[in-house]
């Protein structure tokens, strides 16, 4: 996955300038645990069937992932939730392993990024 895919490179670099690298890591940490608790989240309101809950968890994803410059975890999240608010459950179901694995790939070139 190309840089431009993993980030919104603006935001990153204003977040890795403006802030010392140990408090970006630990706000990248807070970051993943929360993005992984609510993908959990949306999991289980996809397969339960709850359009509610699962724009609400997909809407967090997008959001928290646009302020970190998380841009490919971002658009994936916003395609979910427009799908949850269409009421295509079955449709966003398959899009959640690829927001998993987004989400790990943008911690860990984050966190290259910010180590080295």
């Amino acid at each position: 996955m190309a840089s431009a895919d993993i980030f919104h490179e603006p935001t990153v670099r204003e977040l890795t300038e403006t802030m010392p690298s140990d408090l970006m890591l630990s706000i990248l940490e807070t970051y993943e645990v929360e993005a992984t608790s609510d993908l959990e989240k949306l999991r289980a309101a996809l397969a339960s069937d709850d359009g509610k809950t699962a724009r609400e968890r997909a809407h967090r994803i997008k959001s928290a992932s646009l302020t970190f410059g998380a841009a490919g975890v971002a658009h994936l999240a916003a395609e979910a939730e427009d799908l949850a608010r269409q009421g295509s459950h079955g449709d966003a179901a398959p899009l959640l392993d690829p927001i998993a694995v987004a989400i790990q790939r943008f911690v860990e070139a984050l966190k290259a990024r910010l180590t080295s």
